[in-house]
């Protein structure tokens, strides 16, 4: 007698009412910004606080991974590459939401919004938390949750050095110009650059290397379909990298232009 094997769904219970709450969440932190970049007129509005040509662009990667993250933490909640996949998606609308919420709320319509001036302090964070987790933290555990040894716990120790810098970096006054920073501590004046220089140019890229070199080891090692997965990631990872690294890099030139004619 053949028995028939049915696969059996997993329980509603915490794990999926946690990644449906996250994605909801998600869900409605991109339907702000889909409002913020096409129903609010920005001509009052420093062209820093508008939004840009991936401000809805890369919504659909955000939306894509959030997706993929939270059905994955939902049937397997051990693994944490669900988690981590719903974090970045978090992150990387930080990346653009909190300074058109800035810009609505001390330009377009001043007062309107609360904490405006903590939503833009949080965009100078953002970014590296995002980086981090896509080109580090992803890299080294996916696609089972796990580090393929305790020996790769000193890749994440090297890129959380860079994150810490940023963080005390975003306390300098100036962190945040042209707005005030409501975190600012006058005794770090004028040395955020001096904060992240050497972290970001040597730490950062180091991690960052040692944990591609993870993946390839995963890769040489895997069967085939673990293989196909990494490349699936790798084609995920390279379109976010390219939407919000290209919109991250285009707001730090325009923030050194407007630093430099402030000095002159």
């Amino acid at each position: 007698m053949v028995r028939q094997q049915r696969s059996v769904a997993p329980a509603l219970g915490l794990p999926f009412y946690a990644a449906a709450l996250f994605w909801l969440l998600l869900l409605g932190l991109m339907a702000a910004q889909i409002f913020f970049t096409f129903a609010v007129d920005w001509h009052r509005a420093p062209a820093e606080f508008r939004p840009s040509g991936g401000s809805t662009a890369g919504l659909v990667a955000i939306l894509a991974m959030s997706s993929v993250g939270a059905l994955l933490a939902w049937r397997q909640p051990a693994n944490r590459v669900g988690w981590l996949l719903l974090s970045i998606a978090l992150f990387a609308i930080f990346v653009d939401l909190p300074r058109l919420y800035a810009g609505y709320g001390v330009y377009v319509h001043p007062g309107l919004l609360p904490a405006a001036l903590w939503g833009y302090w949080l965009n100078q964070v953002a970014w590296i938390i995002l980086f981090t987790q896509l080109m580090v933290l992803l890299p080294l555990v996916f696609p089972d949750g796990r580090l393929l040894s305790r020996r790769w716990m000193m890749v994440v120790g090297l890129a959380v050095i860079p994150v810490i810098a940023v963080l005390a970096a975003s306390l300098d006054p100036t962190a945040t110009a042209p707005l005030p920073n409501p975190v600012g501590v006058k005794a770090l004046h004028g040395l955020a650059h001096t904060l992240i220089q050497s972290p970001l140019v040597l730490l950062f890229p180091a991690a960052a290397l040692l944990a591609i070199a993870s993946l390839v080891l995963r890769f040489r090692r895997g069967a085939e379909r673990e293989r196909q997965q990494l490349k699936w990631l790798m084609v995920a990872v390279s379109l976010l990298l390219v939407v919000c690294g290209r919109d991250h890099g285009r707001l730090c030139a325009y923030r050194g232009d407007r630093r430099r004619a402030d000095r002159q």
